[in-house]
């Protein structure tokens, strides 16, 4: 049943105050946001931007001799629900998945031996997960004239997790899980899923928005739990004033319509609302609102089904089109040893040429990869590489669309096993409670069977997927330890997993160390050492693999069929202590690198950049590994590249990385130099140069980093570190890799250094009269193009530029003076060229602000066209700002009085500032410029235009 369709919404919307005083409002569905946010987070796989992967080790509440590890944490997607939005605020729940790590609780206590409490995999499939309430914020762009829509990490509150704990220790690691987050660069932090364009294109253009967050209507309900809508409050530049916002108070409609399509699909999934105030403007300015919302891997929103109950509703919805391209599938489960093919569509269902693209896959840590076919079939590695239960590799397809280099990541989870069991191993003693076992499965639904293993120890009561162990008491004292192996098995796939009881029957006198070793080390042999000297100690074992009875020395076995084995020392007549030893499948060490042959800096083109905060100082970074003779090349894995920092010689001073989707530096920053990961449109001072490919291919990886300065700086070395998987830093003066680096200021802005040239384009009433030198006194009708050029020093070649902002009204009006029956009169409209290369193509027509063509249409004026279309050949070449001065004899004169007070008719208000321009030239410097007519006491004043500098 629909408790809230569409015929519902328009009802509502025929009673009016739903708008509060907002222009435009927009409502995008919650699930169409968290596959925004699902883009943004695998882009961040794509520029090494990615949340970390962490180690923690806490004591949870009052009980230091309680430790908790969590040892390398790898994060999923982001999802966000509603089920505690509420119309009063931004916040919305955010969880994520822990797709691979591990657990493990230790007792060490100053008057025992430590004890290994339990391990567990943490991992995809096992509802391991962090939550958080975070905000929906709006961010400013300080460059592009934009506002963003953010999922902000760096504020979250009320951190939660499950970790089949403890309420109360879950909610203590919670909280150090945040802290940990928190302690990431802001930029990991942040995720961007839309942004408004808040550049000026008229007045339903937005210039600043609000936003909250809103639960469906049936959040309570299992068949909506969590849904719910962010809903965007915009104020337009037709808007002196924003609006009030509603409150939680029922009396602002849910906009998304729960109606379905023929597919049973939901019909729509984003709403926009417009003020009926601005009625006159929706055919004038074509797109409206929705045609300034830019969403992730462009997505767009649709044209959707337009309604005017009131205020004008459309609702649409939010769509994938020809150019946003994925990996499908974009996540992915894979058995160990396990195939799966991936490929590259695009938003119609496309797919593109495999031998057009080049497939790559990599752990995220240093552990084994896969291999990656040519056409995109994936082969998982296969068991004995896996050193805990999960492990995340990154599939990544390079490719080009429109001539631009393009790459889309997914995630691929790698599984040792279909089938866990949580927790791995556990110990017990004396006098404790039954155990609490939990097995899940990545291969859906699941019927389960339990058993226990081997030799009997206790009883086993299972329930479904979950069983509780009650370990017999032993009578005495020897053995020592007994082992318990427990299966579950999925019985509709045959898949199982093991787990095992380490039984103590006598209590720990002495301090073994170390008290636990993880699978992940537990491939070379290990000597075993008791707290003060080994003399006089028998070693023994209890499960698999050898120990030399003398020296405390553990060889694992080759190919274990068990998971645990208890290395005890004995220390006659009755003093003993053990440690805990999960085994790997296989004995054998994991390649890795172990020293750096290469790590150097390389400057690729100018190392001097414009302080402006544009232009950028492009650096390779090199680094070339070693391993061992006989070992695998070792390259660094994506984690480990991610962790490279730049730095000052001189004081050591980190370089502040930027956001990625942050083109440069704010002016007046102040900021010496910043680090972005991504390159901008500016072009450097020289054009940059392919340096010579050196080193191993196998044992290299090449980053590409991007200096931009705010702030002149004398020659700056720049040197750079990382931090390797499981730690240790690296720096590459070690290796003699640093290099040079300086900023100098803008060149001074000079008015003289600007032209304008004038074109004279059609002389449509009049005549020559007057001669070829008066091209106005006696043509009453004329078009002329102004083009605006621009010498660095005043001399040499034009400098071409390539960002255009306008900052007022799009065109300007004037008459030839302010009597009421006045009919001659000017307007202006632009053209903008940005250089993207010398093509000669030119913008499709002329900007006019939908202002002046409200004018036109007055029915006092009574024009219902102006002169849009650009006279074939003349448009602005590449680079160019053009300005077309449109002079008339029988423009019915208007002043904003003959609007009769209504604020949408003060045209005039809106149409005599002139152009106002925030232009970049092609290094990202900034020219500020206005180009108006003379004064109106200037003979001619409508005739021409100049330019002035603000």
């Amino acid at each position: 049943m629909i408790s809230n369709s569409k015929g519902q919404i328009l009802q509502r919307l025929e009673q009016g105050q739903v708008m509060n005083g907002w222009g435009a409002i927009i409502a995008l569905e919650g699930e169409q946001l968290n596959k925004m946010l699902e883009q943004r987070y695998l882009e961040a796989f794509r520029d090494l931007s990615f949340l970390l992967p962490f180690t923690l080790e806490l004591s949870p509440g009052e009980r230091p001799d309680e430790q908790i590890v969590l040892n390398n944490l790898v994060f999923g997607v982001p999802r966000l629900s509603f089920e505690a939005a509420q119309l009063a605020d931004n916040k919305a729940t955010l969880t994520l998945d822990i797709l691979a790590g591990t657990m493990t609780q230790m007792f060490d206590t100053p008057a025992q031996p430590p004890v290994m409490l339990q391990s567990t995999n943490l991992g995809a499939g096992s509802g391991h997960r962090v939550q958080m309430t975070v905000s929906l914020t709006v961010v400013t762009g300080l460059i592009d004239g934009s506002g963003k829509l953010a999922i902000d990490m760096t504020k979250a509150q009320g951190f939660d997790c499950q970790l089949g704990l403890a309420r109360e220790v879950e909610l203590e690691i919670a909280q150090a899980m945040g802290a940990r987050i928190q302690s990431l660069p802001a930029y990991r932090q942040m995720f961007t899923v839309a942004t408004l364009d808040f550049q000026n294109k008229g007045p339903l253009s937005v210039q600043r928005f609000e936003v909250l967050t809103q639960p469906h209507p049936d959040a309570a309900k299992a068949a909506q739990e969590g849904a719910g809508a962010v809903v965007l409050f915009c104020q337009l530049r037709a808007d002196d004033e924003p609006g009030g916002l509603p409150t939680n108070d029922g009396r602002f409609p849910y906009l998304i319509p729960d109606d379905v399509d023929i597919q049973g699909g939901a019909a729509f999934n984003a709403t926009v609302l417009m003020h009926q105030r601005l009625h006159k403007f929706f055919p004038l300015q074509v797109p409206g609102v929705a045609g300034h919302l830019a969403l992730p891997n462009a997505h767009v929103l649709g044209e959707g089904e337009t309604h005017d109950p009131l205020d004008r509703v459309t609702f649409t919805r939010v769509s994938a089109t020809e150019r946003s391209w994925f990996v499908e599938p974009l996540q992915a489960q894979i058995e160990a040893g396990g195939v799966r093919a991936f490929k590259l569509v695009n938003g119609r269902g496309t797919q593109a040429n495999a031998t057009a693209s080049q497939w790559t896959a990599a752990n995220l840590q240093r552990q084994s990869t896969g291999t990656m076919r040519p056409d995109g079939t994936y082969e998982a590695s296969a068991r004995p590489a896996f050193r805990q239960n999960q492990q995340v590799v990154v599939v990544s397809n390079a490719f080009q669309d429109g001539g631009q280099n393009q790459v889309r990541t997914s995630i691929a989870v790698e599984h040792a096993e279909r089938v866990s069991i949580s927790p791995s191993a556990v110990t017990w003693r004396r006098g404790e409670g039954p155990i609490s076992l939990i097995a899940s499965t990545t291969g859906g639904a699941a019927s389960w069977s339990w058993s226990l293993e081997g030799e009997i120890y206790g009883e086993l009561s299972p329930s479904g997927n979950i069983a509780t162990f009650l370990p017999d008491t032993p009578e005495q004292n020897v053995p020592q330890i007994l082992l318990q192996r427990i299966r579950a098995t999925d019985t509709s796939s045959g898949h199982f997993a093991e787990a095992t009881v380490v039984i103590i029957a006598f209590s720990a006198t002495l301090t073994v160390t170390p008290a636990h070793v993880p699978a992940v080390d537990a491939t070379q042999p290990i000597t075993f050492q008791v707290e003060g000297g080994n003399e006089g100690i028998e070693w023994s074992l209890f499960g698999e693999g050898f120990i030399d009875s003398e020296t405390g020395e553990f060889t694992p076995p080759p190919k274990p069929d068990s998971k645990v084995t208890v290395v005890m020392a004995n220390f006659p007549p009755r003093q003993s202590g053990y440690a805990v030893v999960e085994l790997a499948a296989e004995a054998v060490e994991p390649p890795t690198w172990t020293a750096l042959t290469e790590f150097s800096l390389a400057i690729t083109g100018s190392n001097t950049c414009y302080a402006n905060g544009m232009q950028q100082v492009e650096i390779l970074v090199t680094i070339e590994t070693s391993t061992p003779s006989g070992q695998p090349k070792q390259p660094l894995s994506p984690t480990e590249l991610s962790t490279l920092k730049l730095y000052y010689d001189a004081g050591s001073t980190q370089l502040e990385f930027l956001a990625p989707e942050q083109e440069g530096l704010p002016p007046g920053s102040g900021i010496d130099w910043a680090v972005a990961v991504l390159p901008n449109r500016f072009h450097p001072q020289t054009a940059t140069t392919s340096p010579a490919i050196t080193g191993d291919p196998e044992a290299t990886r090449r980053r590409y980093l991007y200096l931009q300065s705010g702030q002149a700086t004398n020659t700056r070395t720049i040197y750079a570190k990382f931090t390797k998987d499981g730690g240790g830093e690296y720096d590459s003066r070690d290796k003699n890799g640093k290099t040079d680096i300086q900023s100098v200021a803008p060149p001074t802005l000079d008015a003289s250094h600007y032209n304008l040239q004038r074109d004279r384009i059609k002389e449509i009433r009049g005549s020559n009269a007057g001669g070829l030198d008066d091209p106005f006194s006696y043509w009453t009708a004329s078009l002329d193009y102004w083009t605006l050029s621009y010498r660095l020093h005043g001399s040499g070649p034009n400098v071409k530029f390539l960002l255009c902002e306008p900052v007022a009204a799009l065109s300007a009006v004037r008459w030839e003076s302010e009597q009421l029956d006045e009919s001659f009169a000017s307007y202006l409209a632009y053209a903008f060229n940005p250089y993207e290369g010398e093509d000669p193509s030119s913008p499709p027509g002329l900007i006019i602000d939908p202002w002046l063509r409200a004018l036109f249409a007055e029915e006092k004026i009574g024009f219902e066209d102006l002169e849009e279309d650009l006279v074939p050949g003349k448009g602005p070449a590449p680079g160019d700002l053009m300005v077309s001065l449109h002079r008339m004899d029988d423009l019915v004169y208007w002043h904003d009085k003959m609007g009769n007070g209504e604020a949408y008719r003060n045209y005039r208000e809106h149409l005599e500032g002139g152009l106002k321009f925030r232009l970049r030239d092609l290094y990202g410097n900034l020219h500020p410029v206005v180009i108006d007519y003379p004064g109106p006491t200037v003979t001619g004043h409508r005739n021409t235009v100049e330019l002035r500098l603000w």
